[in-house]
């Protein structure tokens, strides 16, 4: 996968993350960086290691709590945004 589609699809998914979080200022940044230079499946994996408030990795967990419900087990998940790992 090039790099540019790579940076545009982890950009898109730090915006839909951040959006559905709610998160604002300095979260927000450290999240949508998180994910710029990981990735989306690193991110709901470690995202602990991130210094955030409790309530904004509750936020988190309830949002893994969703994507597991309606995909499967984050480790298994496709998010697109590795290199080799989107089939768009």
């Amino acid at each position: 996968m090039n790099q540019e589609r790579l940076e545009h699809i982890r950009e898109n998914n730090a915006d839909t993350i951040t959006w559905i979080l709610g998160t604002k200022g300095r979260s927000k940044y450290m999240i949508k960086s998180y994910i710029l230079d990981y990735g989306t499946k690193d991110f709901l994996l470690h995202h602990k290691s991130l210094e955030l408030a409790n309530e904004e990795h509750e936020r988190i967990g309830v949002l893994k709590r969703i994507i597991k419900a309606l995909d499967g087990e984050i480790e298994t998940i496709n998010f697109g945004d590795l290199d080799g790992g989107a089939n768009l």
